[in-house]
């Protein structure tokens, strides 16, 4: 899965908005089951288009549930948990996130 997010980021960010059928083909979202996956598509898009990019979060109460969503309107990513484990490393995550924000 990652590889062909990669694939999708850099044909994508080459050429600028420039294929419509390529921007229709990534319209939809992407999930990932995996968190490490998840982590390394999200630096991935953040090197590629971090000023661009925003992070959105949904909680669930009734399902306990917690959604990430990474995107910069072009490629969105998403991943969603409601392991305890997972959501400390979401938090991990969105600190580099915001420190690499607040510092470039």
């Amino acid at each position: 899965m990652l590889n062909v997010f990669n694939a999708h980021i850099a044909s994508v960010h080459a050429h600028c908005f420039t294929c419509s059928c390529l921007l229709q083909a990534l319209a939809s979202m992407t999930y990932f089951n995996s968190y490490e996956e998840f982590a390394k598509a999200v630096e991935r898009l953040h090197n590629v288009s971090g000023d661009k990019c925003r992070l959105v979060t949904k909680y669930k109460a009734d399902e306990g549930r917690i959604t990430i969503k990474y995107t910069d309107d072009i490629v969105c990513l998403q991943f969603a948990s409601d392991q305890q484990q997972d959501l400390r490393r979401l938090e991990k995550l969105t600190a580099t996130l915001l420190r690499a924000a607040t510092v470039a």
